[in-house]
């Protein structure tokens, strides 16, 4: 399917789009969306956090000095000192981390909704122009029928066939062009 679109372009839902930035991947709208972190669920338009991703930061210090000495950084919470959540995480409560949401989300809960979207810009497939070809060919052949039972009050099966498959010269759709465009003059002039 990737040969029916120009090169830098994906074919999607029938429309060959622009490709999107490393980090992002086309959906059903023809908008690039943020890709979720690895191990994340990717559901609709939010990364959903790993199931049991956070954990508990300890039972908290009486001093800071105590909660240095054992975890190096430490916060305040209420009464209680705490140590700092490791990178990629951060405080839910005084006692636990959760992943940190990557930029482009907004954190609801254990949810990253995704705000970035970048539309795309997109252009006809092969698909498409051979879909517009055969619209426009049916057209055609709808035209040449009408314009016969104009003439002529009404129109045979072999008359239908020989316009569907033609017998060049006689009953192809250009002859009939030609000369249906010749039979017409005496209405119009």
């Amino acid at each position: 399917m990737g040969s029916q679109c120009p090169n830098g372009y994906v074919f999607e839902s029938g429309v060959c789009y622009k490709e999107c930035e490393n980090g992002y991947t086309i959906n059903d709208d023809g908008m690039c969306v943020l890709d979720c972190p690895f191990g994340w669920e990717d559901v609709d338009n939010t990364c959903l956090k790993p199931i049991n991703s956070n954990y508990r930061n300890g039972t908290g210090f009486a001093t800071k000095s105590e909660c240095t000495k054992i975890a190096g950084e430490c916060y305040s919470c209420g009464s209680l000192y705490y140590p700092v959540c490791y990178p990629g995480f951060s405080n839910v409560s005084c006692d636990i981390c959760t992943p940190v949401c990557q930029d482009g989300t907004v954190t609801e809960n254990r949810e990253c909704k995704k705000v970035r979207k970048k539309s795309l810009s997109a252009v006809p497939s092969q698909l498409s122009y051979s879909m517009i070809f055969i619209i426009l060919a049916l057209l055609l052949l709808a035209i040449i029928i009408f314009i016969r039972v104009f003439q002529k009050g009404s129109i045979t099966n072999e008359e239908i066939f020989d316009i569907e498959y033609g017998t060049p010269g006689k009953n192809d759709a250009f002859s009939i062009i030609t000369r249906e465009k010749s039979s017409m003059k005496k209405f119009y002039v």
